[in-house]
């Protein structure tokens, strides 16, 4: 059955162009032209998946979406805009969109958000189901148990029933790690026959996945009483296939309430994992456009008199032609003897017309501006390549001031409005072993943290700016990164909780509370470095990183 898609755009050509590519795809369609029709749809309908403009006359789309999320929340959606914004993407993404797109679009755009929202969807409910079914189930079955004992019988043979048509991993343990269950799915995957395993230990099973983690959990479960979980936990199949398990691990209470075992469910994650490898690559891609806009703007200025300068000097090289011509008639004149009153007067005139004297003066500078700019777009796009180094996974040496100086540019529209830029680099600063693409990452977002920073200071109307300044030095076998705003320092009860995941003090739509704990993991755990920071209320913020050189022989 084709999936029913609702477009919502007070624009009629553009839900006409929408239509046009879903149906050939073989979508259902319906068209709203303002958030009041489609709410209006909603109540009529059953959708799979709304596409919707933010601008439109009367409630804006995220406001709409908003509504959808709580209503509808099974509904997904993906926002269709002209709005270049990544504010207004981050504030999109937070009132529950799986997609945001930015006009104009084209075909393959669409279609592949679509896709990748509508299984995204479907994922979701196929999850949430699934657990809902399956906690009903076990609750159904740990109440037969609590039941007389003549129902045990019954009550378990009810539950193998259950448990071999279930089509995750079961695994129950008494209080001993014994196995008492092993259902066809934890057949399948481990490669080990129920008869097999049925009353040895846990840990005495030829089980190919992290055995020293899975056994931790199920202590802790067993003592502290309470459900455990682990994701990612990785199993080798006999096949030698790699594969991905979430696990969780439930406490088996007694009547009198006493623990008598632990029963483990665990699902194959694999496929979800990759799925959301190429969700974060798409964010990726899509914060990329997002500063890939900001680029394109900061070219545009250089191009622009670029192009004024070019086509004044096609026009002077005209003028100056015409005058050429003219001295050359004169100058035949002169040859033959032949000079006319009426023939100086239309030299003299032309003179005056090309205002030759002006162009003189003025030809050199346009010629000194085009350059500047070429210089200056030549700057950018090496800036740019730089900075998006491909290999991220792979070390390689880097000068870590070159390095800076190119997210200095790629990010000069984030933060030039609000602040002038400083740097003090030691030119003795040695190579760094490192991921190139991660690093750059990392200074783009501080210097982007420190723009914010100012911008709540700044941003009164005054046109007072604040400054970014960013310093360099060689600590022997380290390097040393220290990237100082003026903005308005981090509070004291917040300061632990920075590199925190989703930890954010900005608006919605600002922040996502990811950019500082990613930064640290990276510059930590991937390059085995350390970062910092010094604060103060009301001066502003230094993050201080450091980084070991690279080592001898590479």
């Amino acid at each position: 059955m084709a999936e029913n898609i609702l477009i919502v755009d007070d624009e009629k050509p553009v839900r006409q162009l929408l239509e046009k590519i879903l149906k050939k795809a073989g979508y259902h369609c319906t068209q709203a032209a303002n958030a009041a029709d489609a709410r209006r749809c909603l109540e009529d309908q059953i959708f799979d998946l709304i596409l919707s403009d933010i601008v439109m006359p009367g409630e804006s789309g995220i406001d709409f979406i908003r509504y959808v999320s709580k209503g509808y929340p099974d509904i997904a959606a993906i926002m269709v805009t002209g709005i270049d914004n990544i504010q207004k993407a981050d504030e999109a993404l937070r009132a529950g969109v799986f997609g945001y797109i930015i006009k104009p679009f084209d075909e393959a755009q669409i279609l592949i958000s679509v896709h990748n929202a509508l299984r995204q969807r479907q994922l979701k409910i196929e999850n949430r189901q699934y657990l809902e079914n399956l906690e009903k189930k076990i609750q159904e079955r740990t109440d037969d148990l609590r039941e007389s004992g003549k129902q045990l019988k019954e009550a378990h043979v009810k539950a193998t029933r259950l448990l071999a048509s279930i089509t995750s991993i079961i695994i129950a343990l008494d209080l001993e790690d014994k196995i008492v269950e092993w259902n066809r799915c934890a057949e399948k995957s481990f490669g080990l026959t129920r008869d097999t395993v049925i009353g040895k230990k846990l840990s005495e099973c030829p089980i190919g996945w992290e055995t020293e983690k899975v056994l931790r959990e199920i202590g802790l479960c067993k003592t502290s009483g309470q459900r455990g979980t682990l994701d990612d936990v990785r199993l080798t199949q006999q096949n030698k296939k790699e594969r991905l398990l979430g696990i969780s691990f439930n406490p088996v209470l007694g009547v009198s309430g006493k623990i008598r075992g632990v029963l483990i469910y665990a699902s194959d994650i694999t496929k979800r994992r990759h799925l959301e490898s190429q969700l974060a690559q798409a964010l990726k891609l899509e914060s990329i456009g997002q500063l890939a806009a900001g680029i394109a703007h900061e070219i545009n200025t250089p191009t622009q008199y670029v192009g004024d300068n070019t086509r004044f000097l096609q026009e002077a090289f005209e003028d100056m032609d015409r005058a050429f011509k003219s001295y050359g008639q004169l100058f035949e004149a002169v040859k033959k003897n032949a000079v006319t009153d009426n023939i100086i007067q239309e030299v003299e005139k032309v003179i005056r017309e090309t205002d030759l004297v002006y162009l003189i003066e003025e030809v050199p500078t346009a010629i000194g501006q085009t350059l500047e700019g070429v210089e200056r777009v030549s700057k950018i796009v090496r800036s740019m390549k730089e900075f998006s180094h491909p290999g991220v996974d792979e070390r390689t040496s880097v000068d870590i001031n070159k390095a800076l100086e190119s997210t200095i540019t790629v990010a000069r529209n984030e933060w030039k409005y609000v602040a002038d830029m400083k740097t003090d680099f030691d030119p003795g600063m040695p190579l760094v072993s490192c991921s190139p693409g991660e690093l750059n990452q990392v200074f783009l977002n501080i210097i982007i943290n420190a723009a914010h920073a100012i911008s709540d200071v700044v941003d009164n109307g005054s046109g007072k700016k604040g400054i970014i300044k960013i310093n360099t030095r060689s600590n022997g076998h380290s390097v040393e990164i220290r990237i100082s705003d003026t903005g308005g320092g981090i509070p004291e009860k917040i300061q632990p909780r920075i590199f925190d995941p989703f930890f954010t003090t900005k608006q919605v739509g600002k922040g996502t509370g990811q950019g500082l704990a990613i930064s640290h993991s990276v510059i930590v755990e991937k390059h085995g470095g350390s970062m910092g920071f010094e604060t103060k209320m009301g001066k502003g913020t230094t993050f201080i990183i450091q980084l070991p050189v690279l080592s001898e022989g590479m």
